[in-house]
């Protein structure tokens, strides 16, 4: 045990001896930093490898030279030898940190961020100044950038024609741009800090927050990151049809939602002229139908008769066969009429557009089968005919739906007044139901959507409780309402 010890002891190394000196000087070049020292006269005594590399120098070419001079660009100079001075009198921030550039041997300007110290002799005294300097050009670069593409984005929004409203998940507004303020009347400081449903009218408004809570609380999205038309409400209180796109800005704990709004007037207004083109290009070649083809169609076949009773009259075998082409004239003037019909519903109809709806609907139990009913809780004139085929048509459109897709044995066609001068048209039947998943609305759907909005009005399809659908159409009812127009008069 004894040889053993004694052995470890023989390997044991002694102490190590080195210089400190010669240690820090391996320190400070080997550091990551920009280590300069000068005396109290600028003059370089200690530069580190980092440091001459970075200005394109060799180390030992820098001692002895003016730093100011040699370094840093003119512009600064001054300023470094009262700093310089500053430090050497212990008048300066200790914890300060300050960005200033210096200059390479080529000329080339690189910024560095320092932090300042005196050397002190044995004694304490001030005997120069040590300069510690980070280089953070690549920093000031990415920052310079990132505020240029803040800008850029800045311009972009504060520029854009459509409105940018960024909203919180309350529902409360943030931010907004100028084209928010001049889409809907308001100032910005009247709308920062503000639910953005003030900017919707009913039923949006009242939809709205459940509709954001349903999507923080389940996912599920009935606006969010689907574009879609609703109606936007001015400050003074008039509506205009726009095209709304929201986005979630997720960010670190809280969740930003981002609206953009285009003001779609002008294209719903044409959408509406070249409808009504159709409209009337329709009507007249049902008129057309109507007052041609079907009244010659009718003289054919009255004269056909009566050739046939002379025929007969006279017992020609022919008789039969006259009596044939009357018989094939009446199907092709009940063709027509049915051609006519379904090209001027409500112009045929005895009441206008209850009475064509009451058609439908006796149609409709008739060829199919089913129980499908008007129930009319109004007794509104439709003074406007293009208006009332809008609106026929959608209840034409739902209940086709219903039969064919719903597969229903039951059909409900209700119209209802409601207040502000409003009415409602509702299509509901006992079918199976909307289908679990929808990737988009149908073609009918988009029809009756476009028929709703150039009522100015809007179109819900909902599932009923116990089975079934509802097509809601809410529409206003215009001011002269219960007058009838001079086409109307003249029907």
């Amino acid at each position: 045990m004894t040889s053993v010890d004694k052995s470890s002891q023989q390997m044991r190394p002694g102490p190590v001896e080195f210089s400190i000196e010669q240690t820090l000087s391996q320190l400070m070049s080997l550091a990551e930093v920009i280590l300069v020292a000068v005396d109290p006269e600028g003059r370089v005594i200690y530069v580190n490898d980092r440091g001459a590399q970075m200005l394109g120098w060799e180390a030992r070419e820098l001692v002895g030279c003016n730093w100011a001079q040699t370094c840093l660009p003119p512009e600064i100079r001054e300023f470094s030898s009262r700093l310089r001075a500053a430090v050497l009198a212990g008048q300066w921030d200790r914890g300060a940190r300050q960005e200033r550039p210096v200059m390479t041997r080529s000329g080339e300007r690189r910024w560095i961020a320092w932090r300042n110290q005196p050397l002190l002799d044995r004694e304490g005294k001030a005997v120069g100044v040590l300069f510690a300097g980070e280089d953070v050009g690549a920093t000031r670069a990415a920052i310079a950038a990132s505020s240029e593409q803040e800008q850029r984005l800045r311009a972009v929004v504060e520029t854009a024609v459509d409105a940018i409203i960024t909203i919180d998940e309350r529902g409360i507004i943030e931010t907004l741009n100028p084209a928010t303020e001049k889409m809907f009347g308001y100032s910005a400081a009247e709308l920062i800090g503000r639910n953005v449903s003030m900017l919707m009218p009913s039923p949006y408004r009242e939809h709205h927050d459940m509709y954001l809570r349903r999507y923080m609380d389940t996912g599920e999205a009935r606006i969010i990151g689907i574009g879609r038309e609703v109606l936007g409400q001015r400050k003074d209180g008039a509506t205009f049809p726009i095209d709304l796109a929201v986005s979630e800005l997720p960010l670190p704990g809280r969740r930003l939602f981002t609206g953009m709004v285009r003001d779609i007037s002008a294209r719903k207004q044409l959408e509406r002229e070249l409808l009504e083109i159709s409209t009337q290009e329709q009507q007249r070649i049902g008129q057309d139908l109507h007052d041609g083809l079907g009244q010659e169609l009718t003289g054919i076949a009255f004269l056909t008769d009566v050739l046939a009773s002379k025929l007969r009259a006279k017992n020609v075998p022919e008789a039969d066969e006259a009596k044939e082409i009357v018989g094939l004239a009446n199907q092709a003037i009940d063709h027509t009429r049915a051609l006519v019909r379904g090209l001027c519903p409500i112009r045929l109809a005895a009441d206008g557009l209850v009475g064509a709806l009451s058609e439908l609907t006796e149609s409709v139990q008739s060829v199919y089968g089913i129980d499908c009913r008007l129930q009319c809780d109004i007794e509104f004139a439709m003074s406007d005919y293009s208006r009332a085929t809008h609106l026929y048509y959608i209840a034409h459109e739902a209940i086709t739906n219903a039969i064919r897709h719903g597969k229903a044995s039951r059909i409900i066609v209700r119209t209802q007044d409601l207040p502000q001068r409003r009415a409602e048209l509702t299509i509901r039947d006992n079918g199976v139901g909307l289908p679990a998943e929808r990737s988009r609305p149908g073609r009918g759907l988009h029809i009756m959507t476009f028929r709703a909005s150039a009522l100015g009005g809007t179109v819900r399809v909902d599932p009923v409780a116990g089975g079934g659908t509802i097509v809601s159409c809410v529409f206003p009812l215009p001011v002269n309402s219960g007058e009838s127009t001079e086409e109307e008069r003249s029907t």
